[in-house]
């Protein structure tokens, strides 16, 4: 009787969906936040970024808060480049 409850159990076991599931890989980065995304930007006023012409690199989630404080365009940023700031 003994080893009829043995293969009982043992077939219980083997039937439980989560003990034949593979165990989740947890990867050390899925909780780190993802690092802001960046644009360049030509300054076109005086102001805590810089002085005008100057180069810097924005958070692409502010550039619409600064309004006309700076300037994302691609021909923007190479003249301001250009000005050798």
């Amino acid at each position: 009787m003994a080893k009829a409850a043995k293969t009982e159990e043992a077939a219980a076991v083997a039937a439980d969906p989560a003990d034949l599931a593979p165990a989740p890989v947890e990867h050390p980065d899925a909780d780190a936040p993802a690092a802001p995304r960046t644009v360049r930007a030509r300054v076109l006023v005086q102001c805590a970024l810089g002085a005008p012409n100057d180069v810097v690199e924005v958070e692409a989630d502010k550039v619409k808060t600064l309004g006309d404080v700076i300037d994302t365009d691609p021909a923007a940023v190479a003249y301001a480049e250009s000005q050798g700031r």
